[in-house]
């Protein structure tokens, strides 16, 4: 699938709704749609989810526009296909033109691009010894750059080892909340990657840092595992809420 074919997907459904829609939207909306799909997998299997009702439960404006949704359905499977069609933990979002500059202007803000991310994963030091590895973007995380950086450089190094990695984001603005869940989940489902957990928040990453540092549901708006007792042991062992999440998950 050629990203240019989605771009102008996501053009023709901008043009022809009827429903106001802007190409962050329809991404948003695209990443939505994975993630509803994506827990219906992941509840089927062996892994976990919790996820905040406002996460899972939009897209309720295309009830009365059923071509439009149609054309939604088909760039989501347009943008699974891309995820399998490259490497994992790739920023596909990216690669359909999201980071442009028309698209920044309306998010009002930046997104770090892909080679920054990965230079800066660089510095992450991964131990050798079989301890958990926790790695956070607590300083808005958008579309999940800095976290897909070192997922890619682990799973490229010691893949056996992702079981190990817990992985925290924080973003005050919903529709980045919902990107880096799918930009984070989709690989894992798509190619059997045991991830140890993710956690996102929709909160400020000041402000709200004493509800996000202990998973506090005040913020927690997304959660993934692929092995639901060691994530927690996990949590146990860093003191966060355990007692809040058990039930949801």
């Amino acid at each position: 699938m050629k990203n240019d074919t989605i771009q102008k997907k996501i053009e023709r459904l901008v043009q022809s709704s009827k429903l106001g829609l802007t190409p962050v939207k329809v991404i948003h909306d695209i990443a939505q749609l994975s993630l509803k799909q994506a827990s219906m997998y992941i509840k089927l299997n062996d892994w976990d989810v919790f996820s905040a009702d406002w996460v899972l439960n939009g897209l309720s404006e295309y009830r009365d526009a059923p071509q439009d949704f149609a054309l939604l359905v088909e760039i989501a499977k347009d943008y699974i296909e891309m995820v399998d069609s490259n490497p994992p933990f790739t920023d596909v979002f990216e690669l359909i033109g999201f980071p442009n500059q028309k698209l920044a202007i309306q998010l009002g803000q930046f997104l770090t691009p892909s080679k920054v991310a990965t230079g800066a994963a660089k510095f992450i030091e991964v131990s050798v010894e079989d301890k958990p590895i926790f790695i956070s973007d607590c300083g808005g995380c958008g579309a999940g750059s800095l976290l897909l950086a070192p997922l890619r450089t682990i799973y490229e190094d010691t893949p056996a080892r992702l079981n190990l990695v817990h992985l925290q984001a924080v973003d005050i603005d919903p529709k980045m909340v919902l990107l880096t869940a799918c930009q984070i989940v989709i690989p894992c489902i798509r190619f059997t990657v045991p991830l140890g957990s993710l956690f996102v928040h929709r909160g400020h990453g000041i402000i709200d840092y004493r509800y996000y540092v202990t998973n506090d549901p005040k913020t927690l708006s997304y959660v993934f595992t692929s092995d639901l007792k060691g994530l927690y042991a996990y949590m146990e062992t860093y003191g966060t809420k355990v007692s809040e999440l058990e039930g949801q998950l």
